[in-house]
C-alpha cells in the first residue's frame, strides 16, 4: 500500500504531517460515530423526534464526512509525494477549528478549505503539474499513484458539492413542507375559529329568538289576563244592572199592587160612608 512505500525517516516534517491527518481523521471518524447515534436515537421518537435536532446533525454527519474524503485524499498526496508537509500545514489550523467548533452557533465555514488541494489534483491528473518526485526513473508508477489521488480529491469535492446540493434540496424541501405544514395549520385554526364563531353566532341568535318569544309569551300572558279582567267586570255590570232591573220591576209591581187594592177598598169605604 501506499503507507508502506511511505519512509518516515525520510522526510520528519511529512510524517509529522501524516501522523496530524490520521489523527484528525480518527477524531472526525468518532464524531460521525457520536452524531450517527444521536440521529438514530432521535429518528426512532418518530413523530415526536425535534426536526430542528436532527438536521443540526445530519449536517454535521454530511460536513464530517466531507472532511474526511478529503483528508484522505489528501493523506494519500502525501504518501505518493504530490504535496509538499507546507502545504498541509496552511490548512491545520483551519481543520483543527472545525473540528472543535462547528456545532456552535457562531461556527463559520470555510467552503474552499481544499480548494488549492483540488486544483492541484485536476492539475496533475491533467499532466499539466509533475510530481515531487517525477526527476527519478520510477516517476511514471510514483506519478500514478499521484492521479489516483488526484482522482480521489476530485471524487470527494464532487461527491462533497454532491452531498452539499442535495442536503440544501432536502433541507429547501422540508423547509416548504413546513411552510405547507404551517399553512394547513394555519388553515384549520381559521377554520376551527370561524365554527366556533358561527356557533356562537347560533346560540346568541337561539337566545335572542328563546328571549323574544318569552316576550311575547309574557305580553300574551299580561293581555289575557286584562281580557279577562275586562270580562269580568262586565258580567258583573250586567248582573248589576240585571239586579237593579228587577229591584225597579219588583218595586213597580208592588205599587201596582197597592193601586189595585186601593181600588177594590174604595167602594167599601164609600158605603160605609153613607
Amino acid at each position: 500500500s501506499k503507507e508502506d512505500q511511505f519512509d518516515p525517516e525520510a522526510d520528519p516534517e511529512m510524517t509529522d504531517v501524516v501522523e496530524w491527518l490520521k489523527d484528525m481523521i480518527k477524531q472526525l471518524e468518532e464524531q460521525v460515530e457520536e452524531y450517527s447515534e444521536t440521529l438514530e436515537s432521535e429518528v426512532s421518537m418518530g413523530k415526536r423526534a425535534d426536526q430542528e435536532v436532527v438536521e443540526r446533525f445530519q449536517n454535521a454527519v454530511d460536513q464530517n464526512n466531507w472532511h474526511l474524503e478529503n483528508l484522505e485524499a489528501i493523506i494519500d498526496m502525501c504518501y505518493d509525494g504530490s504535496i509538499d508537509a507546507n502545504s498541509v500545514s496552511e490548512i491545520r489550523d483551519d481543520v483543527e477549528y472545525y473540528l472543535e467548533s462547528h456545532m456552535d452557533e457562531d461556527f463559520f465555514a470555510d467552503e474552499g478549505l481544499y480548494d488549492d488541494f483540488q486544483r492541484r489534483a485536476e492539475e496533475i491528473q491533467d499532466g499539466i503539474l509533475p510530481t515531487a518526485d517525477s526527476s527519478s526513473d520510477s516517476d511514471s508508477e510514483e506519478g500514478g499513484a499521484a492521479a489516483a489521488a488526484a482522482r480521489r480529491l476530485a471524487e470527494a469535492q464532487a461527491a462533497a458539492a454532491k452531498a452539499k446540493a442535495e442536503a440544501e434540496a432536502k433541507e429547501k424541501a422540508e423547509a416548504a413542507a413546513r411552510a405547507k405544514q404551517a399553512a394547513e395549520k394555519e388553515r384549520i385554526r381559521v377554520q376551527e375559529l370561524k365554527r366556533k364563531q358561527e356557533l356562537q353566532r347560533q346560540k346568541a341568535e337561539q337566545e335572542r329568538q328563546q328571549a323574544e318569544q318569552r316576550r311575547r309569551q309574557q305580553q300574551q300572558a299580561v293581555a289575557e289576563q286584562q281580557r279577562q279582567r275586562a270580562l269580568a267586570q262586565r258580567a258583573l255590570e250586567q248582573q248589576q244592572q240585571q239586579q237593579a232591573a228587577q229591584l225597579q220591576q219588583q218595586k213597580y209591581m208592588q205599587y201596582q199592587q197597592q193601586q189595585q187594592q186601593m181600588m177594590r177598598q174604595a167602594p167599601q169605604n164609600a158605603a160605609k160612608t153613607v
